[in-house]
């Protein structure tokens, strides 16, 4: 299962969580990460702090933990920015192509269609986009984005 969080799918924004600019190095994620994950470490935790206190710091904990995940791994981390660019589109975007679904390529462990772009980028759009109506892909390194027609295939229970 593929587990992509997007701004405006729950939460915030992963650079938001870890105060870096959407153009951070790996190096600058992980010094933010290291630097605010110390307030917050359930190793570093104080003795006197309230029961909410502490599932406070667990809850900040978890999602510092989270995001650096995402944004540490240059793959998931263009996933993240393609998707996040995607739910940002509105429906008079200007669209470069429409592609049909046939012509990606399919990447079954991570459920991920994918067609390369004119810049040298990629178009990524996974199976839980779809499920969601999703069909505006943008590419991981231009403004370009692309329709993909599909049919969701119903499930016949």
């Amino acid at each position: 299962m593929l587990v992509v969080m997007a701004t405006g799918s729950g939460g915030d924004d992963l650079y938001s969580v870890l105060e870096v600019a959407a153009d951070a190095s790996v190096s600058d994620v992980r010094r933010s990460y290291q630097r605010l994950v110390k307030e917050c470490h359930p190793d570093k935790l104080s003795a006197h702090l309230t029961d909410e206190e502490r599932d406070t710091a667990m809850d900040k904990f978890h999602t510092l933990s989270k995001a650096y995940q995402v944004l540490s791994d240059q793959e998931s981390k263009a996933l993240y920015d393609a998707n996040s660019q995607s739910a940002q589109i509105t429906q008079k975007w200007p669209l470069s192509d429409t592609v049909d679904l046939d012509t990606m390529t399919f990447d079954p462990a991570s459920k991920v269609y994918s067609l390369s772009c004119r810049c040298g980028g990629c178009y990524l759009i996974s199976e839980s986009d779809m499920e969601d109506g999703v069909e505006v892909s943008c590419c991981t390194s231009c403004t370009l984005c692309v329709r993909v027609l599909y049919q969701l295939a119903r499930d016949e229970r």
